[in-house]
């Protein structure tokens, strides 16, 4: 077993775990004493291990003699089953050549002691057990280094940000793909953000492999907030890879999630709203697949017959859709901002509501949707037009009322619509969804696309005289006088369509009076006909 510092968080085996007080405690003691990690092997005896406790508990109050403590209890040898590994510090005035060459050799030295075999960067950036040992050894130096500065020391690798630095925030609060300035909570994550891309620049570039020390570098450079960030990310990927298998996407899956969190942080802080991730998301898509590109080697880019892939920004906004919160979700079908949302993500939730028991709450998002039909946005009524005629089965689904205010809120905005276009659009959702009310017997629905099309008949009868043979209510007289017929007692808004029709309806009723052979069916066609 293998335990390892990161600031004030213990790992065990290069996972971070739950920072209760002991933990951070012993991270702390550790740190303090200048160990980056203690390892346990099979040959640990118990002997040796009581020396280690005591050598801990006779330490002091501050820790500085621990190391050699341990040292004297376990012996310096690689014989002992316990072995503790300490970060190298370089002092701050080695300059030129020699000094570079230092620092290198100690930051190796820190890498391999949390278990990083170093190689090429390439191979060190698809393996994410590899990348956590790297930033375990880059946290640890930083922290080493920020405790030696006034002794006039600093641990290495790594350095304090700079303009330019790799790895570092943008300058200037510029975020990457022209993002919004991010706020102090944020630094880490887009720091981390705009590493990924120069990782990338790096290992596309043609010539000399790079070495995975390379990556160390970079991530001494990020502020202390993006090296945890850069961990929590990477070992939440490494648990999803059991066995330690290599990902050659690794990078890619990083800034992805990455670009999720940052998005989800904004949203839930209520500095963004649905637009503004969706805009965000978007240009972080573009950065990630300028990235691919990068990490794409010349054999790839040389080929001719890729094969298509689903566009970043979509990929990450339904990612990011699938990661919210039912009650997030619901907080924003119910806000002004729903008709920003793609339309599969309304339908994808609306279906799985009812599975839960709850019939009320699709009515209620539907209905809401629909208003938007109104909308003074020419662009937000043509989206809301085309998502409630995709979503027409959702409306007819979701009972009489429902699809009765959809019907008329269209009905309504086709008697002002000035748009040719979306007139025709109006259109066509109106016919789409008074089929639906026809063929589910939606009656009130029915009724209110007969009084809709009256309405328009008055004000705009082209529309109007468009509509009727569309609609094609006439042609289903019979069936809904046979409807009307079959039950004890008729339904008032099957009578109101009718009488939205009374040539047809009367006709057919006559119709029905003389073919009748049975008292009792006449005398139901006459009932029927005085109603």
């Amino acid at each position: 077993m293998q335990l390892a510092v990161a600031g004030s968080r213990l790992m065990i085996d290069g996972e971070a775990i739950k920072a209760m007080p002991a933990e951070s405690s012993f991270a702390e003691m550790v740190s303090a004493a200048g160990i980056s990690s203690i390892e346990f092997t099979p040959h640990a005896s118990q002997e040796e291990f009581e020396r280690f406790v005591r050598a801990f508990a006779s330490s002091g109050p501050k820790f500085e003699g621990l190391s050699g403590l341990l040292k004297q209890a376990l012996g310096e040898s690689g014989a002992s089953g316990i072995r503790v590994n300490e970060f190298r510090v370089v002092a701050a005035d080695t300059v030129g050549d020699s000094g570079r060459a230092q620092a290198r050799v100690a930051g190796e030295a820190v890498a391999r002691a949390l278990g990083a075999d170093l190689g090429e960067l390439k191979d060190a950036l698809a393996d994410p057990q590899k990348l956590l040992a790297l930033i375990a050894a880059a946290e640890g130096a930083s922290a080493l280094q920020e405790g030696k500065a006034g002794a006039g020391n600093s641990a290495v690798p790594g350095s304090a940000p700079s303009d330019g630095a790799p790895g570092g925030a943008p300058a200037g609060g510029a975020s990457p793909g022209g993002m919004p300035a991010a706020s102090a909570d944020e630094a880490g994550e887009l720091a981390v953000f705009k590493m990924l891309g120069q990782l990338g620049q790096s290992t596309g570039k043609p010539g000399a492999p790079v070495e995975a020390q390379h990556f160390q570098q970079h991530a001494a450079a990020l502020p202390a907030q993006g090296r945890q960030v850069l961990h929590e990310v990477v070992a939440s990927l490494a648990s999803e890879s059991p066995g330690g298998a290599q990902d050659p996407q690794l990078l890619l899956k990083l800034a992805e999630r990455l670009a999720i969190r940052i998005a989800m942080k904004r949203f839930e802080r209520g500095d963004a709203e649905v637009d503004a991730v969706q805009q965000m998301l978007g240009r972080m898509g573009q950065e990630i697949d300028s990235l691919r590109k990068k990490l794409a080697t010349y054999e790839e880019r040389a080929r001719t017959t890729e094969a298509p892939r689903e566009d970043t920004a979509e990929e990450l906004q339904q990612r990011f859709w699938a990661v919210l919160s039912d009650e997030n979700k619901l907080r924003i079908l119910l806000s002004l901002e729903v008709h920003q949302l793609p339309v599969r993500h309304i339908r994808q939730f609306l279906e799985n509501v009812p599975r839960r028991g709850d019939v009320s709450t699709p009515r209620t998002v539907l209905e809401h949707y629909a208003e938007g039909v109104g909308d003074k946005n020419a662009e937000t009524r043509a989206r809301v037009t085309e998502g409630i005629a995709d979503l027409a089965d959702l409306y007819a689904a979701a009972g009489d009322e429902t699809l009765e205010r959809a019907v008329a809120a269209m009905g309504a905005q086709l008697l002002v619509e000035q748009k040719v276009e979306l007139q025709n659009a109006l259109s066509s959702a109106l016919v789409q969804l008074s089929h639906l009310a026809a063929d589910g017997r939606h009656y009130g629905a029915l009724k209110q696309a007969m009084v809709q099309i009256s309405a328009l008949a008055h004000d705009r009868p082209t529309i109007a005289n468009a509509l009727r043979p569309r609609v094609g209510m006439e042609s289903r007289v019979p069936h809904l006088i046979e409807e009307a017929l079959k039950k004890p007692t008729v339904p008032q808004h099957l009578l109101d369509v009718l009488k939205e029709m009374p040539r047809a309806a009367a006709l057919q009723t006559a119709n029905q009076f003389n073919q009748a052979t049975e008292k009792e069916r006449s005398d139901l066609v006459l009932a029927l006909a005085n109603a």
